[in-house]
């Protein structure tokens, strides 16, 4: 099960899709809220470094990428690379295998769970351990300056919850980038598919003062069909998802994530057309190379 499509079903479903670090000495206190942009310094590091002399091509800061639920971080390869040949000085993607998505299984155990109050830290601290490791690398491996974070699918919440409450003072965010990202909670009567996280990240963690520009990108060309309706299969399980995240299912997105929630309060909204959710089960996805082309330019 790829990033996104655990939206369709249930969060009972996400729970059973896909080294172990130490938090890193550098990261704040759990789950506070941080220090506004303008009151902190900056520094990064990289797990792949660009080869060529600096003087002959751009260079651009950083890149930091977040998996999204059920993607391992070998899933972004082929990006990764498209990022170092764009001309950024180092690209790492947090280490995540897919099956240890299954450790959020615990929130099972919690009543958080059954009554849809479930927060970050109770299900996804796994998550964040190895976030603080790739941020930690970063700070020790640069010399200074900012990074910039692409969330793919729920990773880009992720990224938000993570900026917002458990970043090391140490950290800038020039673009926090999100691809295919639900950004909004579902509607009052639409049970929330994420037992409350979602809805918790939009309430609780603004990071519009927190990095320099945030950036939310949006698959179009899979309008949503119900039964009956003549639609596809990718047509009627995008529309089953688009109804699970903002309420409607007849609606445009990326085959999981609908348009409609995409753009987070205080965002930029970049569209793509014909562009689909995961890499894993289309070629032409947020990281094509002329879908890329239309948002790489917001990272600096």
């Amino acid at each position: 099960m790829h990033g996104g499509m655990a939206f369709t079903t249930s969060f009972a479903v996400q729970l059973r899709v896909t080294p172990h670090f130490h938090t890193s000495s550098l990261s704040r206190k759990r789950y506070q809220p941080r220090t506004r942009v303008s009151e902190r310094m900056t520094a990064t590091a990289p797990l792949r470094t660009d080869s060529e002399p600096e003087e002959t091509k751009a260079s651009y800061a950083p890149v930091l990428i977040l998996p999204g639920l059920g993607n391992a971080s070998a899933d972004y390869e082929e990006l990764c690379q498209k990022l170092i040949d764009r001309g950024h000085k180092a690209v790492s993607t947090v280490p995540i295998r897919r099956w240890q998505w299954g450790q959020n299984a615990k929130g099972f155990l919690k009543k958080n769970y059954w009554n849809a109050t479930l927060t970050p830290e109770l299900v996804l601290d796994w998550y964040f351990k190895r976030v603080d490791r790739a941020v930690s690398e970063l700070l020790e491996q640069n010399d200074g300056g900012a990074i910039n974070v692409i969330g793919h699918s729920a990773g880009g919440w992720l990224g938000r919850a993570y900026i917002a409450e458990r970043a090391p003072e140490g950290l800038q965010v020039s673009t926090l980038l999100t691809l295919g990202t639900p950004n909004r909670g579902p509607p009052e009567g639409t049970i929330d598919q994420t037992r409350g996280l979602l809805r918790y990240v939009e309430e609780r963690c603004d990071v519009s003062q927190l990095v320099s520009d945030l950036v939310c990108v949006a698959g179009t060309g899979t309008v949503g069909k119900g039964f009956g309706k003549g639609g596809s299969v990718s047509e009627l399980i995008a529309y089953y998802s688009y109804a699970a995240v903002c309420g409607k299912g007849d609606v445009d997105g990326d085959g999981v994530t609908p348009v409609d929630a995409a753009c987070a309060e205080n965002g930029t909204l970049v569209l793509c057309d014909d562009c689909d959710h995961s890499m894993l089960t289309s070629k032409k996805w947020y990281g094509s190379d002329s879908t890329l082309a239309k948002w790489a330019t917001y990272l600096r």
